[in-house]
């Protein structure tokens, strides 16, 4: 299976026009919910993001999913030095369909990764998780460009925080 689980604002983006990230603390300014992260992460076995996801996360200094396989997709792998053991490729359909079956692939994101995905038909579930505000710009979850397709809603969750989380299936 292959899910996406994704942070975004109302008006669909995944960060500012230059990557900022602050608007996330708008859900949960004293660090104290997960929004069902950690119980997802513990069924994911293959993590993949863009180039871009990557940079932000090497910026951290961190790296977040210790214990799972990890790929980077980028166009240009050369001189790259992982923070831990990710693995650098050019977006293959191929290899994920195959990771997909009977393995639990997690798409970090960001926007161009996911349209990619959705040009291929490749994801099985959205999980979006989308933050009571407006960005105006920035990097949109869905870039334009993919084929139209249609998705089951499967569960809804708000919280407290006002954001809501929406689980949606292929149909």
């Amino acid at each position: 299976m292959i899910t996406l689980y994704i942070a975004q604002s109302l008006d669909g983006y995944i960060a500012g026009p230059n990557g900022e990230l602050g608007f996330l603390k708008v859900a949960d300014p004293e660090g104290q919910e997960d929004y069902g992260y950690a119980a997802f992460l513990a069924t994911v076995e293959v993590v993949v993001m863009g180039r871009k996801t990557w940079d932000f996360v090497v910026s951290t200094g961190t790296w977040h999913y210790p214990g799972k396989e990890s790929w980077v997709m980028t166009r240009h792998p050369q001189g790259l030095k992982p923070l831990a053991d990710e693995r650098f490729t050019a977006f293959d359909a191929q290899q994920w369909r195959d990771a997909g079956r009977g393995r639990h692939v997690w798409v970090v994101g960001g926007g161009e990764v996911n349209k990619l995905f959705l040009e291929h038909k490749l994801f099985d579930r959205l999980v979006l998780s989308t933050l009571p505000v407006l960005l105006g710009a920035g990097l949109p979850c869905f870039p334009a460009g993919f084929p139209a397709s249609d998705w089951k809603l499967a569960s809804t969750r708000t919280y407290p925080s006002g954001l809501l989380q929406t689980v949606h299936v292929r149909a």
